[in-house]
């Protein structure tokens, strides 16, 4: 599984920035996660890092596909 960013997204870079695996990229101003390198922090227990930094609830959600 991985995690995805939504259009409400407001680009703050806060998550690129504590992502261990460098899944979070950005392209003209929008951010995507890369799906084959996002494990949703497993290791972490708290969950996935970048939803914990975010500032927007539900800007970051889990991927269901």
């Amino acid at each position: 599984m991985s995690c995805q960013i939504t259009a409400l997204c407001m680009a703050c870079y806060n998550c690129q920035a504590v992502c261990p695996r460098g899944a979070i990229v950005e392209q003209d101003g929008r951010f995507a996660i890369r799906v084959r390198r996002c494990n949703e922090c497993r290791e972490n227990v708290q969950g996935p890092r970048c939803r914990l930094v975010c500032p927007v609830e539900g800007a970051i959600c889990r991927n269901v596909s």
